[in-house]
């Protein structure tokens, strides 16, 4: 019979057996630290593999890496790419991240993160900023907006504030009584929609022959398309068509 003395601090005796009479202690692993599937506390197999079949580098025994590339840079489908082609650096076939910045820090623009362009100044040789506008507010296009209905200061075509959504008067409705979601007191929107009836303040659901949706009563949508968006002439399928009963 094995003596108290001859179990180590661990509880196990010389010959692998835990104080309990099992290979296992109570919290269900051996002499070696491994439970009954084979894995330690760490998750890793006496190969030092987890379950998975990668290593603590995130390496399989194919010395593939988790990402599913190599040391050598070549993904496990045989190219430099992965299936959203990107390469092990995380860089596309044109050079660039998924947040769009090369490997020098300069998106397709020639712009930092920090909004600096590749000549060290916060315009580009043509003299717009990251955003397109120039040193007068004006953007590129040729307006103060650019192709958000964004100025420069960041109001809206509405006069409202993009991040504050306060109007330029201070307050938070337009001289007309909207506010930034383009609904009044009442709840009515610009087109005199109300938000959560979809009636018209004239108290039916159609205003100049169009509901709350811009359908008419052939649910034919105001941009000529119908409810799946195909026109009334070519069928031209619209990619950006909402479903709004799906909605």
């Amino acid at each position: 019979m094995i003596s108290v003395t001859q179990y180590n601090k661990a509880g196990f005796a010389p010959n692998g057996l835990h104080r309990n009479g099992t290979p296992y202690n109570d919290k269900g692993y051996d002499c070696d630290g491994y439970n009954r599937d084979g894995y330690n506390r760490n998750g890793y197999n006496r190969d030092g593999f987890d379950r998975d079949g990668y290593d603590v580098n995130k390496f399989d025994r194919d010395g593939y890496h988790r990402s599913g590339f190599n040391r050598d840079g070549i993904h496990r489908n045989g190219t430099p790419y992965n299936h959203r082609g990107y390469d092990c650096d995380g860089f596309n076939r044109d050079g660039y991240n998924n947040h769009g910045y090369d490997r020098n820090g300069f998106n397709r623009n020639g712009f930092n993160s920090e909004n600096v362009h590749q000549n060290g100044t916060k315009y580009n040789d043509d003299g717009y900023d990251y955003r397109g506008f120039n040193s007068a507010k004006i953007h590129r296009n040729g307006t103060i907006y650019d192709d958000h209905d964004i100025d420069y200061d960041g109001f809206d075509c509405f006069g409202f504030h993009t991040k504050t959504c306060i109007h330029r008067n201070g307050t938070r409705y337009d001289d007309k009584g909207f506010d930034f979601n383009g609904l009044n007191s009442r709840g009515f929107n610009r087109d005199g929609f109300n938000h959560e009836t979809h009636l018209h303040m004239n108290g039916t659901r159609y205003n100049d022959g169009y509901d709350y949706d811009g359908f008419n009563p052939n649910r034919i949508h105001r941009n000529g398309t119908d409810r799946d968006g195909y026109g009334l002439t070519w069928y031209d399928y619209n990619l950006n068509w909402v479903d709004y009963d799906e909605q």
